[in-house]
């Protein structure tokens, strides 16, 4: 029942009618009380004023004579009058007569509210004053006439309130309370992807309701049409998402979003299988990146800081171990996709790292013998050098080693045999050096060698003694006879701390 009430607009209409009809009600009734007890107040003391104009030619004559019977007469008569509780006549200075209803009982003459009183003069001396007339009204019956009124005034108020209350009501169901119900109802079972309409109530065309009912019905309208698109791009939404799930999952390169920490938020397969892991393998709750077995995981650190500072797009090289025997090069693209996410692509580079190093090996490898060539002799020289500068590596020696008569190898037995000669020269030095020694074919017949960590010139004149006994060896070639050459011009220079 009180949901009801809460809901009923009727109701609560009414009840905020009857509400302030009961408070104005009030106020009218105080007001008009108060006027209607001021109202017979008047009254009451004007009439009095006229009783005692009747009257007062003979209060005159008792007032001047002191004749105490005629004032009793007098107040005796004024005394009958409904009205009048109680009268006195004083002459002079003593009171000639005076009475009180007695049905009243007895009451404080001073205490009589609306006390009326008239100065007498003389009959014969109008300046002469001979007396005083007094008449207390009863006020019983001036407060009885009041409640009668305002009795009347209430129950006059109440019916027009109850009448006002009630024709509220009648108008508030009819005009507003039904056709919104209505409304209400249509609305409760009316389906959003209908072409249902709301019927404009009769008569209500142009009211506010009927222009509800008629912004309802656009309002309407326009949910139907948005429905219908959002119905279509949801539909383009899928097969977008499809698509770019069938892309992302099928694509070669790892694609992956990492947070700025590192850690994954997802990832294709194509990662897993690039990175060596097991399918769908997470170590812990989130893939670290940073916690693979990259060679410089402070250099993909920094990649990342990169990106979130300058906010666009880096991309760099990165070497990464699968195992023991597999070394892998990856490309990894990193675009910021918001404030904490990043967007990377993980391309697999190895093969054009292989030929890339390749070529640089081959730009500094004597083909003929596998040895560093003149380049890549002076590079590992100027690498030495720069360390020896800075105190990071001990003293060192280069050695360069000629062969005598090399060309008349060439010019008798060809180009194979004297290639064949260096191929075992290369090999024999090898052998009189240490692994972290650099061996290099400098020229046509002429080699240099680096001998590190050298810490007197005695070490390198053994090394040196070493090579000159190994090259002077028999070369055997082919079927030829054995042949030996001479070494010259074995040039020393040493570098010690």
């Amino acid at each position: 029942m009180r949901t009801f009430q809460r809901q009923s607009i009727l109701i609560r209409a009414a009840m905020q009618v009857v509400g302030i009809g009961l408070v104005v009600g009030f106020g009218f009734v105080f007001v008009t009380t108060y006027l209607t007890e001021r109202y017979h107040r008047q009254g009451v003391s004007q009439r009095i004023h006229e009783l005692m104009m009747t009257v007062e030619r003979t209060v005159q004559i008792a007032c001047f004579t002191k004749d105490q019977g005629l004032a009793l007469e007098v107040v005796n008569g004024l005394t009958t009058n409904s009205e009048v509780f109680g009268s006195s006549i004083i002459g002079g200075s003593e009171i000639l007569a005076e009475h009180k209803k007695e049905t009243v009982g007895e009451r404080d003459r001073e205490a009589v509210d609306g006390r009326v009183s008239k100065v007498i003069f003389s009959p014969f001396d109008a300046a002469q004053i001979v007396g005083e007339l007094i008449i207390d009204p009863d006020p019983e019956i001036v407060s009885m006439r009041v409640k009668e009124s305002s009795a009347f005034v209430a129950l006059l108020l109440g019916l027009q309130l109850l009448a006002v209350v009630s024709a509220v009501a009648v108008v508030v169901l009819l005009w507003i309370v039904r056709p919104i119900k209505r409304m209400s109802d249509k609305l409760h079972v009316m389906d959003a992807h209908s072409i249902e309409r709301l019927a404009v109530p009769s008569g209500l065309e142009n009211t506010e309701i009927g222009r509800l009912a008629t912004d309802i019905n656009l309002l309407g309208d326009r949910l139907r049409t948005s429905l219908d698109e959002e119905h279509h791009l949801h539909i383009q939404r899928e097969i977008g998402e499809r698509k770019y799930h069938a892309i992302f999952e099928n694509a070669d390169s790892g694609i992956f979003v990492i947070d700025q920490h590192l850690a994954l938020e997802s990832c294709n397969q194509a990662l897993f299988r690039q990175l060596g892991l097991p399918s769908g393998t997470v170590p812990g709750e989130k893939l670290d990146l940073l916690s693979l077995h990259w060679r410089e995981t402070g250099a993909l650190a920094r990649l990342v800081g990169q990106c979130i500072e300058q906010n666009r797009p880096v991309s760099d090289d990165f070497e990464y171990v699968i195992s023991n025997a597999e070394v892998r090069w990856f490309s990894v693209t990193l675009t910021p996709v918001s404030d904490k996410l990043i967007q990377g692509q993980l391309s697999d580079i190895s093969r054009h790292k292989q030929k890339e190093l390749l070529a640089q090996q081959e730009a500094i490898t004597d083909a003929i013998t596998g040895l560093l060539n003149r380049t890549g002799f002076l590079q590992k020289v100027d690498e030495e050098i720069s360390a020896y500068v800075d105190d990071e590596q001990s003293g060192f020696a280069l050695l360069i080693v000629n062969f005598d008569g090399f060309r008349r190898v060439n010019e008798s037995l060809g180009l194979a045999s004297g290639d064949q000669i260096l191929l075992i020269a290369g090999q024999r030095l090898r052998s009189c050096v240490k692994g972290s020694d650099f061996i290099s074919r400098l020229g046509n017949d002429s080699f240099g060698i680096m001998v590190r960590s050298v810490s007197d010139e005695r070490a390198t004149a053994n090394v040196a003694m070493r090579i000159s006994l190994a090259l002077k060896e028999f070369f055997e070639v082919g079927g030829n006879t054995p042949l030996k050459l001479g070494v010259s011009n074995c040039l020393k220079i040493i570098f010690t701390n």
